[in-house]
């Protein structure tokens, strides 16, 4: 055996690029095995999750991000990819939760904004969905995802002047971005 036999850390890799690569079995394999072999290994198990997630498997992305935050309860971003899963499943108002507490860890972190806003859009809270959108656009000022998601949310409560702002500064950021024309 080679010394990197016993290492949780080539395993853990591995997975990440068969994860970028789209091959998913592979990468579930790959992160287990890195698991095995660090049973505690924080990023492996967040890894995993996100692998789960990106695959469209959010009950079992669910659980093993619910086993990352027991490992590590600060890990603001095992919450937002909590509550990005659980929103997927139609769980809002926990979705909510999630992304809240992944702000309160990391109040700087705009796409747990973009996140609760979406949560916040899909219980037709629109005023507080506007308000996280705000929020992600005044921390990453280029986040056009965020302009859209604001824009359209302005357009449901009627709001058709400062929609079409949004969606003109969406065009001046990224002016391929055809959902901004619509």
């Amino acid at each position: 055996a080679n010394q990197f036999s016993s290492s949780p850390i080539i395993p853990n890799i591995l997975g990440a690029i068969y994860s970028g690569l789209g091959k998913f079995e592979e990468a579930f394999v790959s992160f287990n095995k890195a698991i095995d072999l660090k049973p505690d290994y924080v990023l492996a198990h967040y890894n995993l999750g996100n692998a789960l997630k990106d695959s469209g498997k959010h009950g079992e992305a669910i659980s093993i991000y619910n086993k990352t935050i027991n490992l590590k309860p600060d890990y603001a971003e095992a919450h937002n990819n909590l509550g990005i899963s659980l929103m997927e499943l139609g769980r809002y108002e926990e979705s909510i939760s999630s992304c809240t507490k992944a702000i309160e860890l990391k109040p700087d972190f705009s796409i747990a904004y973009n996140n609760l806003g979406n949560a916040f859009n899909k219980l037709e809270r629109y005023e507080e969905a506007a308000s996280s959108y705000t929020k992600a656009i005044e921390l990453k000022s280029d986040y056009v995802e965020a302009y859209s998601n604001l824009g359209f949310t302005l357009h449901k409560l009627d709001r058709l002047g400062e929609a079409k702002a949004k969606f003109f500064q969406i065009l001046i950021l990224k002016p391929d971005y055809v959902e901004a024309y619509n």
